[in-house]
């Protein structure tokens, strides 16, 4: 059975991120590092994913054009091993390229190129319709993950943003909450903006006026974000939307820090379902997003372009659920 990035990553206590760039000459690896990647890829026959009688290869293109959502969480590494495990049981190889910014890009694209990959997948969370232009001048075709980019003549394959933060409203207002606020992070995404219009969207169908507060993206972020507004005098609401996992769970911190019970006195949910949800006191509510399904789907769907299929460019949405938990309760006084 071929060894994956994702399980050289877990023998070597790494990043899926940094054995990928160690395997693929990217600098930001420090030389004892990439020697102890070589040596155990090596060591368990790790070629590329390529399964036996592989017809072809792909590249699954992470794309962080700033960073500050992409990284190594349990989300991104999960969609990853989603992907590639994907491509593996269908025969295809899989090259994970790591691109930062708009510098890298040039060389990263030529990269890609050379490669002789069949297709590309791209992880565009980060991206635009601008960004993804040199994209669009590739010789092979491409298939964009995880954002709703419009008008790119490329297949798009991405989760209901305003359907996961709509169910997530519903499920407050079900449980009693007639104010409910929206933790939004500081720094805006597609994504994040999609997840605020379900957010608006409840506001209107419950009858509630909107509040909300701004957070950063990370969970240091929003805890000190959360924190700060906590000791400004900040006036809650009896629940609480957040546009992720880590943004609600780093409230959840401050908020517990500064005294207030959670969910007594403040309910709570978050969006993504990541495992961290399951370890939090209380365990978190939140928009479940299935990870296996989303890069399943993207890779079936870009084998297919592989294939010659021809029909005009399509999106492709995964819906969500809720997965209900400790987090959220009814009102005090309900």
């Amino acid at each position: 059975m071929a060894v994956t990035i994702q399980e050289l990553a877990e023998r070597l206590g790494l990043s899926s991120a940094t054995v990928s760039m160690a395997l693929n000459g990217r600098p930001g690896v420090n030389p004892a590092t990439r020697s102890r990647v070589e040596a155990l890829a090596k060591e368990l026959g790790y070629t590329g994913g390529r399964a036996a009688g592989a017809r072809d290869s792909l590249c699954f293109f992470v794309y962080r054009r700033h960073g500050r959502v992409v990284a190594d969480t349990q989300f991104f590494s999960q969609l990853i091993e989603a992907v590639e495990n994907t491509a593996r049981g269908m025969g295809y190889g899989l090259r994970l390229l790591y691109c930062s910014g708009t510098e890298e890009l040039p060389a990263a694209l030529q990269s890609v190129e050379r490669s002789g990959a069949g297709g590309l997948l791209l992880l565009a969370t980060e991206l635009s319709e601008e960004d993804f232009a040199p994209f669009a001048n590739l010789s092979i075709p491409v298939v964009a993950l995880d954002c709703d980019l419009r008008g790119i003549g490329a297949d798009t394959v991405l989760i209901d943003n305003r359907e996961g933060l709509l169910l997530a409203v519903e499920h407050l207002n079900c449980l009693g909450h007639r104010q409910i606020g929206y933790l939004h992070s500081s720094f805006p995404i597609r994504n994040f903006e999609q997840r605020r219009q379900g957010y608006l969207e409840g506001a209107g169908r419950f009858g509630f006026a909107p509040v909300e507060f701004s957070l950063g993206p990370t969970l240091e972020e929003s805890y000190q974000d959360m924190a700060a507004l906590i000791a400004g005098g900040a006036v809650l609401p009896t629940a609480l939307a957040a546009d992720n996992d880590l943004i609600a769970l780093g409230a959840l911190r401050a908020l517990k820090h500064a005294g207030i019970r959670v969910p007594q006195e403040v309910s709570l949910t978050g969006f993504d379902d990541v495992p961290l949800c399951l370890l939090s006191d209380p365990e978190l509510t939140s928009a479940a997003v299935d990870r296996q399904a989303l890069g399943s789907l993207a890779v079936r769907r870009l084998v297919e372009r592989m294939q010659g299929e021809q029909c005009p460019s399509i999106k492709l949405v995964v819906p969500l659920s809720l997965s209900v938990r400790a987090s959220a309760c009814p009102p005090e006084g309900k």
